[in-house]
């Protein structure tokens, strides 16, 4: 068991001396997965179709906001229209009730 931390304790220490350091110079494998750390970046015309998607987003939201207040107004304007008419026939209703006193005096 001590043994093995020993060797642990070593294969550690050798990483940081001689690992951790690297070299200086860029080798041609790290070039490369630069490259291709830059070509996984999102180019201008990604980053422009990206706030098209946004500014797509905020406009839909606004014109679902403005349906659902138009559909209230015309809740709105269909319950005064209905209450409008009711009042339209109880005045007639009295109306031709008068109407009928008057005719049977």
């Amino acid at each position: 068991m001590k043994y093995s931390a020993m060797v642990l304790v070593l294969l550690a220490l050798s990483f940081l001396l001689f690992g951790a350091g690297g070299c200086k110079e860029k080798g041609p494998a790290q070039k490369a997965g630069e490259k291709i750390d830059d070509a996984l970046q999102p180019g201008p015309a990604e980053k422009a179709g990206e706030k098209i998607d946004e500014t797509l987003e905020k406009a839909n939201d606004k014109l679902e906001e403005t349906v659902e207040k138009v559909k209230e107004s015309g809740r709105k304007l269909n319950e005064g229209v209905e209450n409008t008419v009711k009042k339209i026939d109880e005045k007639m209703e009295m109306t031709k009730n008068k109407v009928e006193e008057l005719v049977e005096k």
